[in-house]
């Protein structure tokens, strides 16, 4: 029989030892204490995320939920993301994983929670809620496409330094992070081991030995997760640098839609753009979270005034309204324009893939789908 709970500090040992164990198994080797730091590092433990499995009192399976709060723009939503899922070769094919997945789905909704996501393969989850969707931009540049720009001067002046925890960088960089329209998921103790997620280094940028700004990038410096600058014109120096300091031919750096002067910039520079579906999503409050993501949208675009009933399957019709750029996101009694299951409906809102909807998106108001939805490296679990 197996026998589920919440974990305690006592914990965390076996389930590090496990989580290592069945993910190793799998690809490369894994040490989660330096992969997810900011929660499996001795100093920043968290252990009550997790809830365990155990059979015949032996550990068998882990899962974790990680809350945060997001702000997108002026609207602020309660995430967790679900993450270190192991079962142990012995427990497999006994329904472990889908017990575990339920018990943290519903702790999330007791904890009050609006959205829930994770990564993973789709039919996995699928059977829990979750759907495929979201959006990831992602800009290759080329070290030809870098020597073909107009050459800024202050490439010389830039300079980059590994961002230390506890330190005066960390304190500048956190405060540049907390300034974005996109923020709120990091504290200023957990800043530095965030932007080492998944083996990532976190730099802080200098341009003439003062900070501006700071970025989270791979060990070999070729893909860029995160980059923020106080003086958004500096970009193409900091990448002219970038190129030149880390002798690399080509690097990927993801955006998000909302950072409209930098997309402009590398739709022009850049050798191409790729768009993939983020992660996989489950609403536990829609009318939250849609209400976020259009608000977000309105700093980049104009919403079309209208009103939209969406049927957002066993939660109910959404009745989703713009005037005069206020939005209003609420149940309603009334008869849906648009009836979907909770799938459907998530990729309604949220995928950046319009072929299936295109019918669809014609009776909408423009400008309202797919709305962005996407959450960054550095606080995924």
């Amino acid at each position: 029989m197996v026998e589920y709970r919440v974990a305690n500090d006592r914990d965390m040992d076996e389930i590090i030892d496990l989580i290592n164990m069945v993910f190793s198994m799998l690809r490369i080797p894994h040490d989660f204490p330096v992969l997810l730091p900011k929660v499996y590092a001795p100093e920043n433990r968290i252990s009550d995320i997790h809830v365990l499995a155990h059979e015949e009192g032996r550990l068998c399976g882990v899962f974790g939920l990680l809350p945060f709060a997001q702000k997108l723009a002026d609207e602020t939503i309660s995430c967790g993301y679900l993450g270190s899922m192991a079962v142990h070769p012995r427990a497999r094919g006994k329904g472990v994983m889908g017990e575990m997945c339920r018990l943290q789905i519903e702790r999330g909704r007791e904890m009050g929670l609006d959205l829930l996501a994770l990564g993973g393969q789709r039919q996995r989850y699928e059977h829990s809620g979750f759907a495929a969707c979201g959006s990831r931009m992602r800009y290759t540049v080329t070290k030809a496409n870098i020597r073909h720009m107009k050459h800024d001067p202050r490439a010389q002046q830039i300079a980059f330094r590994v961002l230390e925890k506890n330190s005066a960088d960390a304190d500048y960089a956190f405060e540049l992070y907390e300034k974005q329209i996109v923020t709120g998921a990091r504290t200023r103790e957990n800043f530095v081991s965030a932007l080492q997620t998944y083996w990532n280094t976190p730099w802080l940028i200098c341009c003439g030995g003062e900070p501006a700004g700071y970025m989270m990038a791979s060990g070999d410096g070729r893909d860029v997760l995160e980059l923020v600058l106080e003086d958004e014109s500096l970009l193409p120096a900091v990448l002219e640098a970038w190129f030149g300091q880390r002798n690399v031919s080509s690097i990927s750096l993801v955006t998000g839609q909302h950072e409209q002067a930098r997309c402009a910039f590398l739709s022009r520079a850049a050798e191409g753009m790729s768009m993939a579906s983020d992660e996989m999503f489950l609403c536990l409050k829609p009318e939250r979270v849609i209400r976020a993501c259009m608000r977000l949208k309105q700093t980049y675009m104009k919403l079309e005034d209208g009103v939209f009933r969406l049927g957002f399957g066993g939660y109910g019709t959404l009745r989703i309204s713009v005037r005069a750029g206020a939005v209003s996101v609420e149940r309603t009694q009334e008869a849906p324009d648009l009836a979907l299951d909770e799938q459907d409906a998530h990729s309604f809102v949220f995928g950046f893939d319009r072929a299936r909807w295109l019918a669809s998106d014609a009776g909408t108001p423009r400008g309202w789908f797919p709305m962005q939805l996407h959450i960054q490296e550095a606080d995924r679990f």
